[in-house]
C-alpha cells in the first residue's frame, strides 16, 4: 500500500505477442479517445446562456448574475484536466468573451471565487445516482496519492527542502460498471482500513463481495462484512493464525489458503479483478494528471472531486 508515483517505468508499456493483443476495435477505440474532448467544449453552457440566467435570477436579492455558474463548471473542468492556473483560466475567458461576445472579461479572482463556490455534493450526487438501480455488487477498493505540488522531487533534493506531502484518496468502485461508488479523501498518514467502513457504508445493502489487498486484514472489517453478509475476498497476511482470535470468520478464510495454498484461492475468488481498480487509478491520473494545486485543505480536496467527477462524465460519455 501507499502513495503511488507516477515514473518514466511504470509509464513503459512493454511489447506484447500479437497473438495476445486484445480485440478492441481499434477505429472505434480511437474515435472514444477524440471524443473525449467534446464534454469540454460543450456549446451548451453559451447556447443556454440566457435560460440558465434566468433559472439562477429568478427570486435573487440583490444584483443579479451575470455569469451562470454552469459557466464556470465549464472552467473548472478544464482546469482540473489540464491543471490550468487561474491567470492562464482569465486570458481563456478574455479569449471566449471576443468569441461569443455574451459577457465581459473576468480577472482570474472573480473566477477563482466563483469556482471556489461550486457545489461539489451536487457531482458526488450525479456519482451516487449512476448506482441506484445496481444490486449485488461486487467492490472494490483501494487507495491512491495526488501530489500537492507540482516541484518536481530532484528540485526537493537538491535544495534540501521540504516535501509538502501528499492528498490521499480512498476509492471504492463497481467492478462492474467501472463507476466509483464512494470515496473519502485524507493526508497521507491515514491508514487504509481506517476508511474502509466510510466506503461501504453507502452501498453495504447492494454489495455481494469486496475485494481488497492486504492492507485491508482486521479482524474488524472481517467481523463487518461476515455480519452484513458479505464475501471477504482480502487475502490475510502471510503469517496470519488459523485461531479464531475474535473473528471466526477470518480464521475460517485462513485455514482455507492454508489447505489449498494462496494461488490456488485467488484462482477460485478470481482475485485478479481487484487489479480493475489499480486500472482506474491509472486512467485517473493519465488523464487528469497528478497534481493539486490549491492550497487550502478545503480546496484540495474540491479540486480531487473536480478530477475525480470529470474523469466520471468523459468515462461515461464516451463508452455510453
Amino acid at each position: 500500500m501507499g502513495v503511488l508515483v507516477i515514473n518514466m517505468i511504470e509509464n513503459y508499456t512493454p511489447m506484447v505477442n500479437i497473438e495476445n493483443r486484445d480485440k478492441r476495435i481499434w477505429s472505434k477505440y480511437n474515435e472514444s479517445l477524440v471524443k473525449r474532448a467534446v464534454m469540454l467544449i460543450d456549446t451548451d453552457v453559451f447556447e443556454k446562456w440566457n435560460r440558465y440566467l434566468e433559472i439562477e435570477n429568478n427570486g435573487k436579492i440583490g444584483r443579479p448574475y451575470e455569469y451562470p455558474i454552469e459557466f464556470f463548471e465549464f472552467l473548472m473542468r478544464i482546469r482540473a484536466l489540464w491543471n490550468v492556473p487561474f491567470r492562464v483560466l482569465e486570458s481563456f475567458v478574455r479569449i471566449l468573451s471576443k468569441i461569443t461576445g455574451k459577457f465581459r472579461p473576468l480577472t482570474y479572482v472573480a473566477i477563482f471565487k466563483r469556482i471556489r463556490r461550486i457545489d461539489v455534493k451536487k457531482m458526488m450526487d450525479e456519482i451516487s445516482r449512476s448506482n441506484m438501480n445496481k444490486e449485488n455488487m461486487y467492490i472494490i477498493i483501494d487507495s491512491t496519492g495526488f501530489r500537492i505540488t507540482d516541484r518536481g522531487e530532484w528540485m526537493n533534493e537538491k535544495y534540501n527542502r521540504k516535501r509538502k506531502g501528499w492528498i490521499k484518496v480512498h476509492l471504492a468502485i463497481d467492478a462492474n460498471s467501472f463507476n466509483v461508488v464512494s470515496l473519502s479523501i485524507t493526508d497521507e498518514k491515514v491508514h487504509d482500513s481506517r476508511e474502509f467502513k466510510k466506503l461501504i457504508d453507502p452501498v453495504l445493502e447492494k454489495t455481494k463481495a469486496v475485494y481488497g489487498d492486504r492492507g485491508y486484514d482486521s479482524k474488524e472489517i472481517y467481523n463487518y462484512l461476515s455480519e452484513n453478509g458479505i464475501e471477504a475476498i482480502i487475502p490475510p497476511r502471510k503469517n496470519a493464525t488459523t485461531r479464531s482470535r475474535g473473528s471466526p470468520a477470518r480464521a475460517r478464510l485462513v485455514r482455507e489458503i492454508k489447505r489449498i495454498g494462496e494461488e490456488e484461492w485467488k484462482k477460485a475468488v478470481n482475485y485478479g479483478k481487484r487489479w480493475l481498480i489499480e486500472i482506474f487509478f491509472s486512467g485517473l491520473k493519465r488523464v487528469v494528471g497528478e497534481i493539486i494545486r490549491a492550497k487550502k485543505d478545503e480546496y484540495k480536496i474540491q479540486e480531487v472531486i473536480f478530477k475525480i467527477y470529470s474523469y466520471f462524465v468523459m468515462r461515461n460519455y464516451t463508452e455510453g
